[in-house]
């Protein structure tokens, strides 16, 4: 089960990071994080997520809120555009169905 974690050890570690940063993201609700042996592990498909927000905190000195701002705007953004494709894509089918039947009548 384990071989799909990353301890929170080797990130603070590689990533150059502090067990305080990782603290604070899982109170925000940012990471999820799970214990194994007494080990804090965290989710190999965080990863990118933590690279991302240590990027913002260190190059763009945002803070953790403001990254919980970001982070939820940017989750927001991506539903919408889901919905947008979604709405798009009943318009042209519709649409599609509209101009069949004004060519059944026509014809």
């Amino acid at each position: 089960m384990t071989e799909h974690y990353i301890s929170i050890e080797h990130c603070i570690s590689f990533y150059n990071l502090t067990s305080e940063f990782f603290n604070e993201l899982e109170l925000a609700g940012l990471i999820q994080v799970s214990v194994f042996d007494g080990k804090r592990m965290l989710p190999h498909e965080q990863i990118v997520n933590v690279e991302q927000y240590a990027r913002w905190f260190d190059e763009l000195d945002i803070n953790i809120p403001g990254i919980e701002v970001i982070h939820h705007l940017l989750e927001r953004i991506d539903y919408l555009h889901e919905e947008n494709q979604k709405l798009y894509n009943e318009n042209k089918f519709f649409k599609a169905r509209l101009t069949d039947g004004i060519d059944e009548i026509e014809g």
